[in-house]
């Protein structure tokens, strides 16, 4: 069981990286001859709050729809976000399954201060474009 759950995951993992789990951006595509095309964004990809701000004891759920996968997705919106520091804990949402991600939720706890508007750039730096925060404070 445990072998066909490795195997599993491992076939996952390369399909992951095989057929585009990597994040994508709205901002943007690419053409057949493989060069970028920019776009503008529409006015609903515009953020409706700046300014935002959490600290210590702050708890709050947030949504990051570019979020695909376990193997890759999560672990960068992880890395993104802890590296700005004032995070206490990141978890990803009760999956499902544990190799695919249906709900694209993350709660974050906060040992910190933290600017939201600085994470919204980082996250969308890294690929995942979009991401709200959903409840908390």
């Amino acid at each position: 069981m445990l072998n066909r759950f490795l195997f599993f995951s491992v076939t996952s993992l390369c399909l992951c990286f095989t057929t585009g789990c990597t994040p994508s951006t709205e901002s943007g595509s690419v053409t057949e001859a493989g060069s970028a095309t920019a776009s503008v964004p529409s006015e609903s990809q515009t953020p409706a709050a700046t300014g935002i701000s959490f600290h210590t004891g702050d708890t709050v759920t947030v949504k990051v729809p570019e979020m695909h996968c376990p193997f890759y997705c999560y672990p960068k919106v992880e890395e993104t976000l802890t590296d700005l520091g004032g995070i206490k804990k990141i978890e990803l949402v009760k999956q499902k399954a544990e190799d695919k991600i249906d709900d694209p939720r993350i709660i974050l706890e906060f040992d910190g201060d933290f600017d939201w508007d600085t994470a919204t750039k980082a996250l969308e730096e890294a690929g995942f474009a979009g991401a709200t925060v959903v409840s908390g404070k």
